[in-house]
């Protein structure tokens, strides 16, 4: 089960609000009590974003939050999402795919939150053909804690229980991959979002080094975004890219933003996300 949050609007994020969450079943998904501070989160993300903070005003977001019982932590600062879902989701047409879209898998890339909020803000005045899940803070006690790491001190995108994980050096603490495979909360968030959303594409978003990194099929083509230009990094054992493309052939496309200063213009990154659904509309996983 998935509950909604009812609270103020991102209009109003510079103002310290405790949205107290309210229950609203949507998802065949654990339940989850009253708690979390959506507002109080996107407080953070609102004094942190810089250049992008205008993107991201009365979006909404709050009102239409939610949360799954493996996203809300025991000090309270859950892990929200809020989605849209095209009406021929689920039909025998089949023809809506799903897009999972996430920011802030380190909390020291706080302005990385700016895109999941702004292409949940354009599904409003748009028609879009596929359902979208937003997900814009992974890590809300590294954003709170200003640090790459979780609470636990371990890097989310090194922590995926990937068949290789064991393989793991620890010898780059910038890159610590935790305790164990899936040993951070906020990995099984995600994980559990990857199973009660089931998405065709996933879009992860980084920072700071200005590039599109595709985990995917070599046939696809790159959209040509002047800030951001097209390079595949590999994966590495416990990333997310190895964890569903490598091995389970879910494409993955890591924007990774530039450094803070240098906004990517916003049709810039609303013409990226034609392309991901362009992208889940073409490609078809294979049956396991």
């Amino acid at each position: 089960m998935i509950v909604k949050c009812g609270k103020t609007a991102l209009a109003t994020l510079l103002l310290l609000v405790a949205g107290v969450l309210c229950a609203a079943p949507r998802l065949a998904h654990a339940a989850v009590g009253p708690g979390g501070l959506c507002q109080a989160i996107f407080n953070e993300v609102a004094a942190s974003v810089g250049s992008y903070k205008n993107a991201i005003t009365e979006t909404g977001f709050c009102n239409e939050a939610a949360l799954l019982q493996e996203c809300a932590s025991e000090g309270g600062a859950g892990i929200h999402h809020a989605e849209y879902q095209n009406p021929e989701d689920g039909t025998k047409r089949m023809s809506a795919k799903r897009i999972l879209v996430m920011g802030v898998f380190h909390g020291d890339e706080p302005y990385t939150a700016a895109v999941p909020l702004l292409w949940f803000k354009r599904m409003k005045r748009i028609n879009p053909r596929n359902s979208w899940r937003f997900v814009p803070v992974v890590n809300p006690s590294g954003l709170r804690n200003k640090t790459r790491w979780t609470l636990g001190g371990a890097d989310i995108n090194r922590n995926f229980p990937t068949k290789d994980w064991g393989r793991i050096a620890k010898t780059i603490a910038r890159r610590n991959p935790g305790k164990g495979p899936a040993s951070e909360w906020e990995t099984r968030c995600v994980l559990a979002h990857l199973d009660s959303f089931r998405p065709d594409v996933v879009v992860a978003i980084h920072a700071p080094y200005g590039l599109l990194d595709f985990d995917g099929p070599l046939s696809a083509k790159m959209p040509f975004i002047r800030m951001m230009r097209p390079r595949r990094l590999g994966t590495f054992p416990g990333s997310l890219g190895r964890y569903l493309w490598v091995e389970r052939r879910i494409p993955v496309l890591t924007v990774e933003l530039p450094e803070p200063g240098r906004m990517v213009p916003e049709q810039d990154l609303e013409l990226l996300q034609d392309w991901a659904g362009t992208l889940a509309q073409q490609y078809r996983k294979a049956a396991p």
